[in-house]
C-alpha cells in the first residue's frame, strides 16, 4: 500500500475467531501489553480474511467490538487504551536485520457515534496477510486466558503446535516474556509455566507439558515443551475442533481403572502421550490429570489398588 491508496472500510466484524499471524508477531513483546490490549489487537487480527490483499480500515461500533471481545469496554478508559496502543511496536531482530514497526497507523474513538477507527500499519502486511508459515490460534481461547503471560504462552504454543515440541534456553524465554529482572527461575516456573499449563487444560484448545532438558551446574539452562490438542474439549465440542474417533486410543483398556496419586484416588477416562511420558486424564469432577513415565508404571499403579 502506498500513501495514496485508500484502504477499504469495514463497518462490521465477520464473527471469525481463528487468526493467522507470522511468527515474528511473537516479537511483539506481548507481555508488555495488558490483557485488554492483547485482546483488542487480536480482535481485529482475527477479522482479517484469508483472501485479503491489503490492510483494511475498521470503523466498528462499541457494541460490535464488545460482542467480539465478549467483554464490556469502559468508555472512560478508552482514550488511555488507544494512546497506549498507538505507541506499541514490533521489533524484528534476527541475523539479517534489526527493525521496528509501529503496529497501528490509526487509532481513534468517535465519542458521539461510539465508533472505533482502527487501521494497522500497512508495513505489517508481510506479517498479517497471505501467510505461508503462520501461528494459527483462536480468540475463543486467547480471550479466555486471564494473564498476559498466559496469552503470550498461548501464542508460543500455537506457533509450535504442529511440530509438537519446542526447546528453548530459559534465559531467552524469560527475556522474551519480559519478566521483571527480580523474578527468579523458581517464581517463573510457578507463576508462568505451571500456571499456564493449568489454565490451558481448563480454557485452551492446546495443552503442554515442559521438562528440564539441560542444566549448567545447578542452574536450569534449557527446557522442552511438549504440545498437543486439548482432549478436554472433545466432550464439549464433539462436532467442532475434534472428531469423535480421536477419543479412541491404544490405551483404551485402562479407561475406567483407578490409580492413586499424591492428590488421591482417581478414575482414568483417557490416556495420551507427551514426549516419552503418558498423560492420564481423570473424571471431570476430579482433579484434571497426572503424568507417568511409561506404561509399566501405570500398570503397577493400577495393580496396587486392585490387590
Amino acid at each position: 500500500m502506498t500513501p495514496y491508496e485508500v484502504p477499504e472500510i469495514i463497518d462490521d466484524m465477520n464473527g471469525q475467531t481463528v487468526f493467522r499471524v507470522a511468527h515474528e508477531i511473537n516479537q511483539l513483546s506481548i507481555s508488555t501489553l495488558t490483557p485488554l490490549e492483547i485482546d483488542f489487537f487480536f480482535a481485529f487480527v482475527s477479522d482479517i480474511r484469508k483472501d485479503d490483499e491489503n490492510i483494511k480500515r475498521y470503523v466498528i461500533t462499541k457494541e460490535v467490538l464488545e460482542a467480539k471481545l465478549k467483554r464490556r469496554l469502559d468508555k472512560q478508559r478508552t482514550e488511555d487504551l488507544l494512546m497506549r496502543l498507538l505507541g506499541k511496536q514490533i521489533w524484528i531482530n534476527n541475523d539479517d536485520e534489526f527493525k521496528g514497526y509501529n503496529i497501528f497507523a490509526t487509532l481513534g474513538y468517535n465519542k458521539k457515534d461510539e465508533e472505533y477507527n482502527v487501521l494497522f500499519n500497512p508495513d505489517l502486511k508481510p506479517f498479517l496477510l497471505k501467510l505461508e508459515a503462520f501461528i494459527l490460534g483462536d480468540t475463543k481461547y486467547l480471550f479466555a486466558l486471564e494473564s498476559k503471560y498466559q496469552k503470550q504462552m498461548y501464542l508460543l504454543m500455537s506457533q509450535w503446535k504442529k511440530r509438537g515440541k519446542y526447546t528453548t534456553k530459559v534465559d531467552a524465554l524469560m527475556k522474551s516474556f519480559k519478566v521483571p529482572k527480580s523474578m527468579e527461575w523458581k517464581h517463573f516456573k510457578v507463576r508462568v509455566l505451571d500456571a499456564s499449563a493449568k489454565a490451558f487444560f481448563e480454557k485452551s484448545d492446546v495443552i503442554f507439558e515442559w521438562k528440564v532438558t539441560k542444566k549448567k551446574g545447578k542452574k536450569i539452562d534449557e527446557i522442552t515443551f511438549y504440545i498437543q490438542d486439548n482432549p478436554h474439549f472433545k466432550k464439549s465440542e464433539p462436532q467442532g475442533l475434534f472428531d469423535a474417533d480421536e477419543t479412541r486410543s491404544e490405551y483404551e483398556k485402562y479407561y475406567g481403572k483407578k490409580i492413586k496419586t499424591k492428590q488421591g484416588i482417581f478414575t482414568i477416562v483417557r490416556i495420551g502421550s507427551i514426549g516419552d511420558e503418558l498423560r492420564i486424564y481423570f473424571q471431570e469432577d476430579q482433579d484434571g490429570y497426572a503424568t507417568l513415565p511409561n506404561i509399566e508404571t501405570l500398570e503397577k499403579a493400577i495393580k496396587r489398588l486392585e490387590q
